[in-house]
């Protein structure tokens, strides 16, 4: 009969990931991804922002989208915050009707 020969070999970085994996046990496996922060009582859209402000998303002309980005830049602001100001000042004369739906 033969002798078994053992030779130690060095295991990769895989080899090793491979076995810590096969020998853990099944009910001991921790959550996969991220972890949930998210607050069931603030709607997505203002999540992580002051209390006067939310998201919206519009359709703009990208002529208009390009000058705006350009006088961001040209004034060293942000988009928000020329937006902001562009609208305070189209709105600041306005005296709109309230409308009866607030979701639209």
């Amino acid at each position: 009969m033969a002798k078994e020969l053992k030779i130690n070999v060095p295991q990769t970085a895989a080899q090793k990931a491979v076995q810590t994996m096969t020998q853990t046990p099944a009910n001991d496996k921790k959550p996969v991804g991220r972890p949930r922060k998210h607050d069931t009582n603030v709607p997505s859209a203002k999540e992580g922002l002051p209390a006067d402000w939310t998201r919206a998303s519009f359709l703009v002309r990208e002529s208009y989208l390009d000058k705006l980005k350009d006088v961001a830049w040209t004034d060293r602001k942000t988009v928000k915050t020329v937006l902001d100001e562009a609208l305070a000042l189209y709105l600041k004369d306005k005296h709109p009707q309230k409308r009866k739906d607030n979701n639209v």
